[in-house]
Order: C-alpha cells, then structure tokens, then sequence
C-alpha cells in the first residue's frame, strides 16, 4: 500500500511540472527579432509614423477641391403691395495652383515620408541590437548558473566528507570552516545569477512586447559566422545604408523643397 502510494504521488507530480517543462522551449534568436520586429512599441510608432507620412504623398499632388456656394436673398421692393425680389445665386470656384507648386509640396511631403522611413529603420536597428545584447548576456548568465549549480553540488559533498572524516578524527575543523565559507560564497554567486537572469528576462519581455514575467527558455548557443566582405567594405557599406545618414540625406533634400516652395 505504502509503495502505491508514493507511485501515485510521484506520477501526481510529474502531471504537476508537465507545463513547466513545456514552457522551458530553447529560444531562438531569428525568432526573438521577429517577435520583436512585430511588437515592440517603439518600432510599432515608428512604422505607423512611416506609414502616415506615406499616405500624404498622393493627396498633396492634387488640385484644392472645388468650392460651391448657394445664395438665396431677397431684396425689398420699397413699394407697397409689390413683393420683395427673390434671388438665387449659385457660383463653383476652382482654386488653380500656381504651375510647379504641387510638384514641389509632394517632392517636400515625399521626403518627409523618407525620413520617417529612415527613422523607422533606425529604430528597428536599435531594438534589434538590444534584442541581440539581452539575449547573448541570457546566455552567458546561464552557463554561469549551470557552472554554479555544479560547484554547490560538488561541495556540498566535500562538506559531507570532510563533516565524516571530522567525525572520525581524521580532519580538522578549519578544513570544515573552509568548505563552508566556499559553499557559503558560490550560493550567493548562484543566487546573484538567478537574480541577474530574471532582470534580463524582464528587460527582454519589454523589448518583445511581450509581459514582463513570462518565463524564457534556455538560449541557444550563438552562431558566429565569417563576414562576408572585408572591414574597408563593410565600413562602406555602413555609411552608406545607414539609416541616420539616410535621414539626414533627405533633410537635406527636404530642405532644398521647401526653400523652392518658399520662392514660389
């Protein structure tokens, strides 16, 4: 009856941890930066931002809309018995931009929506970094937690040896104040790293959109690969695919549209 029982409790507890284990999924850094690309709020206003700029191109290209206006007035005749003049005026009114105006509000509106693309990209670019910073010092702090797990069960049993060997008069107790000084430092070091990993899943779950206490799994080991370009190539590549200098770029051009308008 007593073996049953505790069958029952272990399979009892088992079913119990089932979700946990479940919500322990290895994360996958591509996949972190898509979640983060889709939810993160800062690059959610930024695109919306871009979008909005996007969609006032086409409209400032088009002539004012036409104006209608409808009158209806009487006027006293004077005389007695004549009934006053009843009048009904109608006129449309159609607002003609001065040639090449239209054409230089929509080059001003079309950069405006450049530099807000700009801006988006380089939002997008920051969270990514950040992304990527939180989730290598993720992993990092969980090797850390794992090196620290193995020196507290370890020794934990030299403490158990050196209290037997104590027992049997065979150590000393400076030997037994030793080990737990040790053991002693390396809990706090675990407990530290278990603090530090919960900050960064607090840290990572606000760059994800996500709440801020759900649980992470394990990282995967990072993937280092070879630049493809040599370090003069990818300094040009950088400068020129910049999203900043890209932005200031077009303010540039921005700036040479409104002082057309202005002279206009």
């Amino acid at each position: 009856m007593h073996r049953r029982c505790s069958f029952l409790f272990l399979f009892a507890l088992l079913i119990s941890l089932t979700p946990f284990v479940r919500a322990e999924e290895a994360l996958s850094l591509p996949a972190l930066l898509l979640k983060a690309r889709d939810n993160n709020p800062d690059i959610l206003s930024a695109r919306h931002g871009w979008k909005v700029k996007l969609e006032e191109v086409a409209p400032t290209r088009a002539w004012p809309d036409p104006i209608f206006t409808y009158i209806d007035e009487k006027f006293p005749s004077g005389v007695d018995g004549v009934d006053p003049m009843h009048m009904k005026h109608y006129r449309i009114e159609q607002i003609i931009p001065f040639p090449g105006k239209l054409t230089n509000d929509a080059k001003m509106k079309y950069h405006e929506a450049l530099i807000a693309e700009a801006k988006y990209r380089a939002m997008t670019l920051e969270v990514f970094r950040d992304v990527q910073s939180r989730y290598y010092q993720l992993y990092l702090t969980d090797k850390l937690i794992d090196l620290a797990q193995d020196s507290v069960g370890v020794l934990k049993q030299t403490l158990g040896s050196a209290q037997a060997r104590l027992a049997g008069g065979q150590s000393s107790t400076a030997d037994v104040f030793m080990v737990q000084t040790e053991l002693r430092r390396m809990e706090n070091m675990l407990f530290e790293q278990k603090q530090q990993r919960t900050l960064i899943e607090i840290e990572l779950n606000t760059l994800l959109g996500q709440p801020v206490k759900t649980s992470l799994g394990l990282p995967q080991a990072p993937d280092l690969k070879d630049i493809p370009v040599t370090i003069p190539e990818l300094e040009k590549l950088s400068s020129i695919n910049n999203p900043l200098y890209r932005a200031a770029m077009h303010e540039v051009n921005h700036s040479r549209a409104m002082r057309t308008h202005h002279n206009l």
